[in-house]
């Protein structure tokens, strides 16, 4: 009878200890680019990561979790010393269909995603992967605001998603101003067919206003919210195609009158074929050339993105990546617009990779923030640059 009862002791604590796990994960990528030159100044040798020049991503993150709860550590070891990544969330699931995520948290659950080629590798100026078609729940969408919030999620069914993310909370958020910057939404996955989502992205900033003879220094309100319709198409197979549109609820404030995107993949055995597409009606951005620089005025065009890739897989890990952007003038407010394209080569393992490329841009490839107006580049001066990636996960 105490070996059965020691047994059932044993049996009861293993299911209490399987039930719950803290586990290590880990993502980081680097770019060491041996040459690199804009045209203008001498070549330089750096390390970059895809987002611009400057430290390699090492990141780790330290996950808990639960039937019932859970929490997220990102932390991230560039430029030689420790801060904190992308999430820092507590969650608890009170019940199978409520989640409640405290902190900086993110939901990918209906998240368009359009990356491939270059965004993987450098990315030039104006390019779009990520979010392109639907923008992901975040708690962080004004960072400059906060990056804290609450992210209450519900799935009452398995077609259904939905939820209200409080975000870009600080010390001093108003409540009034908390509801305002509210992303609430939902999606529905319809059989075979495909996904539908919907969303309102509340995003209301200060916009700070100076008057240097009068001593004043102010903030007026800026409306740049919108929604957010996309659909996913899943019936097809080997075919992932996924639509979006953009209304913003003020085009002043948001700058635009409307944006439509589409990303589509095609794989047939060892190739893979990507297309994208991003075009903003009536986008209102500052002169490029003003007649009088002392008063420059404001132009009003229709911005465009154009993308296609094509991934080759050769066998035993290695593959080719090719990638092909066309941005306008409207859309990188560069003078020209931009065409950037990537030849590369990569080598996968396990639990990692490792790549050498060459990208041209006609006008550049990091640009953060675009270049201002003066500092303009014509098309015809070329930007080279030979990236050697490295790449890691666990």
């Amino acid at each position: 009878m105490k070996k059965v009862l020691a047994a059932l002791v044993l049996i009861l604590i293993a299911s209490t200890v399987s039930a719950a796990e803290v586990k290590i994960g880990a993502w980081g990528r680097g770019l060491f680019v041996p040459y690199y030159s804009d045209g203008d100044n001498d070549a330089q040798t750096m390390d970059a990561v895809s987002w611009g020049a400057g430290n390699p991503r090492v990141g780790v993150n330290l996950i808990g979790n639960s039937d019932n709860a859970g929490f997220q550590i990102d932390l991230n070891g560039d430029g030689n010393s420790i801060n904190a990544g992308d999430e820092q969330k507590i969650w608890i699931k009170p019940m199978d269909m409520l989640k409640v995520s405290v902190g900086c948290a993110y939901d990918d659950t209906l998240r368009g995603n359009g990356t491939f080629g270059s965004w993987d590798w450098l990315r030039p100026s104006g390019i779009n992967g990520e979010d392109v078609t639907f923008m992901r729940v975040r708690t962080d969408m004004n960072s400059a605001m906060g990056r804290q919030g609450a992210i209450i999620a519900l799935d009452p069914m398995k077609e259904l998603h939905a939820y209200v993310s409080f975000n870009s909370l600080s010390s001093t958020t108003l409540m009034e101003d908390a509801m305002k910057n509210i992303q609430v939404g939902a999606g529905y996955t319809i059989g075979t067919l495909g996904q539908i989502r919907a969303q309102y992205v509340g995003l209301f900033t200060p916009e700070v206003v100076e008057d240097p003879e009068a001593g004043i220094v102010g903030a007026d309100e800026v409306d740049a919210s919108y929604i957010n319709a996309a659909f996913k198409l899943t019936m097809v197979q080997n075919l992932y195609a996924d639509f979006g549109v953009f209304f913003p609820t003020d085009s002043d404030g948001a700058g635009y009158d409307m944006r439509f995107a589409a990303y589509v993949k095609y794989t047939m055995g060892a190739i893979g074929i990507h297309g994208l597409a991003n075009v903003t009606l009536n986008k209102k951005y500052d002169e490029l050339e003003p007649a009088d620089p002392a008063n420059p005025g404001t132009e009003e065009e229709m911005a465009m993105e154009f993308g296609v890739g094509l991934d080759y897989a050769l066998g035993n890990g290695l593959g080719v990546v090719l990638d092909f952007r066309y941005f306008n003038e409207a859309h990188v407010e560069v003078k020209d617009g931009n065409i950037a394209a990537l030849v590369g080569i990569e080598k996968g393992f396990s639990n990692g990779k490792i790549g050498a490329g060459v990208q041209f841009a006609t006008a550049q490839i990091f640009g953060e923030p675009m270049v201002a107006a003066d500092d303009a580049k014509a098309q015809e001066e070329l930007t080279i640059a030979i990236p050697v990636k490295v790449e890691y996960w666990f």
